[in-house]
């Protein structure tokens, strides 16, 4: 029998998500297994839980939710549009 309970607090504590979460990503994760590779012993299963749980534990860094278009160097926009209002009057 796959040991649910360790690997739910395991995901638990990568951050990633809470335990109810947890609890129905990892009986998800045992049931595709199951009907994608058949009959398979526990241990392959849980070995491959194992795995996917010690890949998201490695990753490093702030969590975060958004995408990096591009990055430009700081500027004070206010100041830019000052200039500019000036540049047009002066002009």
């Amino acid at each position: 029998m796959v040991e649910i309970k360790k690997f739910v607090e395991a995901l638990v504590a990568t951050g990633t998500m809470d335990k109810s979460k947890a609890t129905d990503k990892i009986k998800a994760v045992i049931a595709k297994i199951k009907s994608e590779k058949g009959d398979v012993p526990d241990a392959e299963i849980e070995s491959l839980i194992n795995f996917a749980i010690t890949k998201i534990a490695q990753r490093k860094g702030e969590r975060y939710k958004g995408i990096c278009i591009g990055y430009a160097a700081k500027f004070d926009q206010n100041k830019t549009y000052g200039e500019d209002t000036l540049r047009y009057f002066n002009d």
